[in-house]
């Protein structure tokens, strides 16, 4: 898949890249820029989405070799952050820089040596680690970034002095800095170290920015609160060279690649993008089918109907006029009748995807209802949270020839439909593709795993859900995408980046679901 860059264990990543250097002539030191880029990137937009004012300091905890260079060459250019310049005249201020020494200088690899040089000469102090109290004195009252840019994916256990002692004193003294970024993986990470509770030492990040290529333990479910929020940074390893792999990681810059940003036929008609159809809702829970319809439209999609329980079906025809809205028959608990699957029936051989599932509970009617509408769909078929119950996937699976079934659990739903089977096995069992929800989330088919680090805590909210199963369904009934797996991929990249956009507009806190769909296209505008 273009754009898409294999997830290796730090081993791998290591023979790989000396590997590269050695054979491709390129220069490393150009590499490290683009990580450096994608690291100071990452940290503004991070930033951005806790405090409204510009970046104002930067603490580096530096160690001795390219980990160091990474995490210096990105202090380098928030030093001279000037967010906001284009539009205000103002030159911005320079970025206050602190940096603690884990090693003697002498002892510097020249790519490390040479950005601090940099930096020093440009007003950055540095100081050499001489213990706690000692930093504590040097930092002040803090910083609002602390960079760990102590160890890279070459660490083998145990941690050494002085590296034990600064992990621990780092890891003490949270409050003092609002975002704690990890450079490429946290210090103290890799492959040789084994998850053991409070016995680990490793560096407890907010964020962590991969660089390159995603290393495999950072997946690792134990690992989770300490690499806090995933983000990756393309640094454009030419594909051709890159390793075979059954997992891969996608960037922001996917996105641009994509379908999504080439230009519309300039002669069509609203039938070339899809007819979408999408069954949900319930008098207890209606906002969800029309948070499904709302994204869908916004996605592009060139028709929807909407199948309502027919006690909202005024209501929504005004709220989302564009789409055609057909009202169903209620049973008593207001959840939507069997008698009225006739209605659905007219509308499914025209239909060019179907989105199920959304608002709907678990009830008698419900449950039959959604097993054989979804066992007569003959096009692709996207189930969400009422939709994802074990005998609806089955019935689902069965439909001899049918294109793409496509299930969008969050974690608890996915244990309910596949228990602890691994999500390919289950994606094996059910001829299905998997959006496994989470951070970050993984869209897994029988063989292969994306993962999309897009997204954040500004989803963690009621209806994103919702959202991202109407954006689904739409590519899904536009047909963009040469196979289903990128269709998917793109669809939660796309919602991903509309909320992280979002977050950075209002802050995570400061916001509602609904705010990321005005960002769907503002996404698009700034792809490259």
């Amino acid at each position: 898949m273009l754009g898409a860059v294999p997830v290796l264990s730090c081993a791998q990543s290591a023979v790989f890249e000396k590997d590269f250097f050695a054979v491709s002539g390129a220069r490393e030191a150009d590499f490290m820029q683009r990580a450096a880029h994608g690291v100071a990137r990452e940290t503004v937009a991070l930033f951005a989405e806790i405090r409204s004012r510009e970046l104002g300091s930067v603490a580096v905890l530096a160690g001795a070799g390219r980990n160091a260079a990474d995490a210096l060459l990105a202090a380098r250019l928030l030093q001279r952050e000037k967010r906001g310049q284009a539009e205000t005249g103002n030159p911005g201020k320079v970025v206050e820089i602190k940096i603690l020494l884990a090693r003697p200088l002498g002892e510097m690899s020249v790519p490390a040596r040479t950005a601090l040089d940099a930096l020093l000469a440009d007003g950055a102090v540095a100081r050499d680690w001489r213990g706690a109290a000692d930093a504590d004195a040097f930092l002040g009252g803090g910083a609002d970034v602390l960079l760990d840019g102590l160890l890279g994916y070459n660490f083998q256990p145990p941690l050494r002095a002085p590296l034990d002692a600064i992990i621990a004193w780092a890891n003490a003294c949270v409050p003092r800095f609002l975002l704690r970024v990890a450079v490429d993986l946290p210090s103290g990470m890799g492959d040789g170290v084994a998850f053991s509770g409070s016995e680990l030492l490793v560096f407890a990040a907010d964020a962590t920015v991969a660089c390159g290529l995603l290393k495999a333990p950072l997946l690792a479910q134990g690992y989770a609160s300490l690499r806090g929020r995933l983000r990756f940074a393309d640094i454009c390893f030419p594909a051709s060279v890159l390793p075979p792999a059954n997992v891969h990681v996608v960037g922001e810059e996917f996105l641009g690649r994509s379908p999504l940003c080439r230009q519309r036929k300039p002669l069509s008609d609203k039938r070339d993008f899809g007819h979408l159809l999408i069954l949900g809702g319930s008098r207890a829970m209606p906002g969800a089918l029309l948070m499904n319809v709302r994204a869908a439209l916004r996605a592009g999609v060139g028709l929807v109907t909407a199948f309502c329980p027919e006690s909202v079906h005024a209501a929504f025809a005004a709220a989302a006029p564009e789409a055609m809205w057909v009202p169903w028959p209620e049973a008593p608990n207001g959840t939507l009748a069997l008698e009225g699957e006739c209605l659905l029936r007219e509308f499914l051989p025209r239909a060019t995807a179907l989105l199920a599932g959304s608002g709907m509970g678990r009830g008698g009617e419900e449950s039959v209802l959604l097993r054989s509408v979804v066992s007569r769909a003959m096009c692709p078929l996207i189930l969400d949270a009422g939709g994802l119950f074990p005998d609806i996937v089955e019935a689902a699976s069965r439909r001899e020839g049918a294109p793409a079934l496509v299930l969008l659990p969050h974690a608890g739903e996915y244990v309910r439909i596949a228990g602890q089977a691994a999500p390919h096995e289950a994606c094996a069992r059910w001829r299905a593709l998997i959006a496994l929800k989470g951070t970050p989330t993984r869209v897994v088919d029988a063989g292969r795993e994306i993962v999309i680090c897009a997204g954040g805590p500004a989803l963690a909210r009621g209806g994103s859900g919702d959202l991202l199963a109407g954006i689904t369904g739409a590519l899904f009934a536009q047909r963009l995408c040469p196979c289903a797996l990128q269709t998917l991929v793109v669809a939660v990249a796309w919602h991903g980046a509309a909320a992280d956009r979002a977050a950075r507009a209002h802050g995570a806190h400061g916001l509602t679901a609904q705010a990321l769909l005005g960002e769907m296209g503002a996404v698009l505008l700034a792809c490259e």
